[in-house]
């Protein structure tokens, strides 16, 4: 999750001699600004669910969420992304949601980790746990967010002339090669250079 990003952002750190010139991310930074202030209160409900767990683990669950978002700021702390989702309307459900989100995130963990026990096999359950994120990902639909995305990301990159590299954090079926989607999209404008697979990550790092 967010330490596989990491190690994969310092790669491409590694890669180059300067800085990205932008990071676009698969979030509107409202969202994006609930669910980072849910981690506290994530980390509060897990360890009454699970007495005796680990802050560690703790800490790994509470910054997968959202971490696309922010978690370039390890390296580039500041560098403001694209929020490639702004345009997504906000309408009452959303906020419901947003407003209870570490309480769903923690039923969401709960069913993917099955029978592992995170308390006394903390290495076990989140192997459990990536395992049932990688297979219950969802297959990608085409529809107007890619075209969207597309748009802004060709447009940050026409406003960058001298921009020598920059990346894209979404999900992985965006990328993929698929007729219509994100990928597809920039290829046709010759944007898109490099695609490799970081391992078992559900979002894919697209850099251009």
């Amino acid at each position: 999750m967010r330490e596989e990003l990491v190690d994969w952002l310092h790669e491409l750190k590694d890669e180059h001699d300067s800085n990205p010139c932008f990071i676009a991310v698969e979030w509107g930074e409202y969202a994006h600004s609930k669910v980072a202030d849910a981690r506290d209160e994530f980390k509060v409900l897990a360890k009454n669910e699970w007495p005796g767990v680990s802050h560690e683990l703790l800490t790994t669950l509470a910054e997968a969420m959202g971490y696309e978002g922010d978690t370039h700021r390890d390296l580039w702390p500041n560098l403001d992304p694209i929020w490639l989702d702004n345009d997504r309307e906000v309408t009452a459900m959303t906020d419901y949601n947003l407003a209870n989100y570490a309480a769903g995130r923690l039923g969401v963990y709960k069913l993917r980790v099955g029978t592992a026990d995170p308390v006394n096999d903390p290495a076990g359950a989140l192997q459990q746990l990536s395992g049932a994120a990688h297979i219950g990902q969802q297959a990608w639909v085409d529809n107007a967010r890619d075209e969207s995305w597309a748009k802004q990301i060709t447009g940050a990159i026409s406003n960058n002339p001298d921009c020598e590299w920059a990346v894209v954090v979404c999900g992985s079926e965006h990328f993929a090669k698929h007729a219509g989607n994100v990928r597809d999209l920039l290829d046709k404008n010759k944007t898109c250079k490099d695609l490799p697979s970081p391992g078992r990550l559900i979002r894919r790092v697209l850099t251009l």
